[in-house]
């Protein structure tokens, strides 16, 4: 039996940075937060929820990959 191992406080308010290639533009880009946040999102929350600090542009390239300027253009 595996025994379940907390992460520290220290990993949880380290960030990351998820890279996305937008499906529009093809353009590299990303999204940084924190590992905590990924966790959260991972595990279900809604991305609004876990990523209450980030622009719906910030959550669109989470859910679907698309860039902060094809995200202008489109909205």
């Amino acid at each position: 039996m595996s025994k379940k191992i907390e992460p520290s406080e220290a990993w949880l308010s380290s960030y990351a940075y998820m890279p996305k290639v937008c499906p529009w533009c093809h353009k590299h880009h990303g999204v940084k937060a924190t590992e905590k946040q990924f966790m959260d999102w991972e595990g279900g929350m809604k991305v609004q929820n876990a990523f209450p600090d980030h622009t719906a542009a910030q959550r669109d390239a989470l859910l679907v990959g698309i860039c902060g300027d094809c995200h202008e253009r489109i909205y």
